[in-house]
């Protein structure tokens, strides 16, 4: 046996021995230690500020808001009266958001419909059509879907759109007095 063979041999038993130990002791991911922000940390999850900044509305007057949405919708909508799909839906979405940052309860409503859609409103109002469900592969793709709307109610961000709306309304105001189209614009002209 040659010298370059023996040392080829030896080398391909080393290189599996190698795969092997790797394989018996996987590698243990490091622990997150240093977020680059705070609401980075997963282990915070509850006790974070999303759906913090510049909101007109607060939380009981987000609920009110949606309390009405809710009423509206549910009038004209057909909803699912099967309460095993609804309880089923129901719990996957309380358990998502016990483990959420929402700070509103989370009420979750099955239409009756074809159409794959779904919808989230102010205070906690989440709809779901029977089309997205059956649309779904798996439980965890149907959790997901839920998921999205539970983290748009963390976030708030119906209101915050809304206030932006708002915000942009009230600043128009001065251009209507004082724009070109105006008697004091014409004026300062």
């Amino acid at each position: 046996m040659s010298t370059s063979s023996y040392l080829t041999g030896k080398l391909a038993i080393s290189t599996l021995a190698l795969c092997c130990l790797a394989n018996a002791f996987p590698a243990v991911p490091a622990p997150q230690t240093n977020p680059s922000r705070p609401n980075e940390d997963i282990s915070a999850i509850g006790h974070r500020t999303v759906g913090k900044g510049v909101n007109l509305y607060s939380l009981e007057r987000e609920q009110k808001l949606g309390e009405q949405m809710n009423k509206e919708v549910e009038l004209a909508s057909r909803l699912l009266d099967d309460p095993v799909v609804t309880e089923y839906v129901n719990r996957i979405v309380q358990k998502i958001a016990l483990n959420s940052d929402a700070r509103i309860p989370i009420t979750i409503r099955v239409i009756d419909s074809d159409v794959p859609d779904g919808f989230t409103m102010p205070g906690g109002f989440q709809y779901i059509n029977t089309g997205l469900i059956l649309q779904t592969e798996s439980e965890g793709e149907l959790a997901g879907l839920l998921a999205r709307g539970i983290a748009h109610t963390a976030l708030r961000s119906s209101t915050i759109l809304a206030t932006q709306g708002e915000l942009m309304q009230l600043a128009t105001i001065p251009l209507t007095i004082l724009g070109p189209g105006s008697w004091a614009g014409y004026g300062i002209y």
